[in-house]
């Protein structure tokens, strides 16, 4: 505990104490269970995972060039639909005008 408050926490491949030559694995006999496979691995797993993002992606815009096209035409469907109800209006004010 008291190195703990002097030094700050343990850091991966230090040994606290004993100055710069000690390591964890050559003073505790520990080994690392990682090797260079599982970054190879975790290389494969973001590529995959960016092509899955690549296809969604894809797929998104394609949902959104067919939504905005269908917002256009009801857009357009409901603006003469309007011009159409505001003239009727007009001509039911002033009958004489028909």
């Amino acid at each position: 505990m008291v190195f703990q408050k002097i030094y700050g926490a343990e850091h991966n491949g230090r040994v606290r104490g004993l100055g710069l030559g000690p390591t964890p694995s050559r003073y505790f006999s520990v080994t690392s269970k990682f090797t260079n496979t599982s970054a190879s691995t975790t290389d494969n797993n973001h590529k995959a995972e960016l092509e899955n993002v690549k296809l969604e992606l894809a797929e998104m815009k394609d949902k959104y060039e067919k939504l905005s096209l269908d917002f256009a035409e009801m857009k357009e469907l409901f603006g003469g639909f309007m011009a159409e109800r505001s003239f009727n209006d007009r001509m039911s004010k002033h009958p004489a005008r028909k």
